[in-house]
């Protein structure tokens, strides 16, 4: 221990700030290295509840939105499906490139330059939870040809399998599995 104590004090201080951010610098390294950006698949499931306050027990209709994210070298797919029982009453299916990804900040630049809704037949119209996400796609497709938004990857735990990512600049946060 005090042969410990008596090497670290042969070093300036300045030496050993060098060694702890060399040594923080190879964990992130390892830590993003682990990470491939060229491709992800991602799957994410939300449960929607009706307001004010919803029994999980009752019989009344379980609605959910889920989305996947697939990412194959400068690819990507993002759809997202609205559904009631077990039913997908409407989707919208994004497709375009990657334009950039950021190592350091773990976020992929997205230009999505196409957007396709299905219905269910029965529908009238879109779903709420969707329809935002239709009018804002047309606006952006009818006056740019293209919608750029970033997807950052928040959190990986691989261990428990989830992916936690962040949409900008809408700030929806989803937590998600890998396939």
């Amino acid at each position: 221990m005090n042969n410990t104590i008596l090497a670290l004090g042969r070093f300036k201080p300045w030496q050993l700030l060098l060694i702890f951010v060399s040594g923080v610098g190879i964990l992130v390294f390892g830590y993003t290295a682990s990470f491939s950006h060229k491709s992800l698949n991602l799957n994410c499931l939300a449960q929607l509840y009706q307001p004010p306050f919803w029994d999980a027990t009752s019989s009344s209709l379980h609605h959910s939105l889920s989305l996947t994210v697939e990412v194959q070298d400068k690819k990507v797919n993002l759809n997202y499906r609205y559904g009631s029982n077990d039913k997908e009453l409407a989707s919208i299916n994004y497709s375009g490139v990657v334009k950039n990804f950021d190592i350091g900040s773990m976020t992929y630049q997205f230009d999505l330059a196409q957007a396709n809704v299905q219905m269910d037949l029965l529908q009238i119209e879109i779903p709420e939870p969707i329809r935002d996400d239709v009018q804002r796609s047309r606006e952006a497709l009818m006056a740019l040809g293209t919608m750029s938004f970033n997807m950052q990857i928040v959190d990986i735990n691989r261990l428990d399998d989830y992916t936690l990512i962040k949409f900008t600049p809408s700030g929806n946060l989803w937590a998600c599995s890998s396939r």
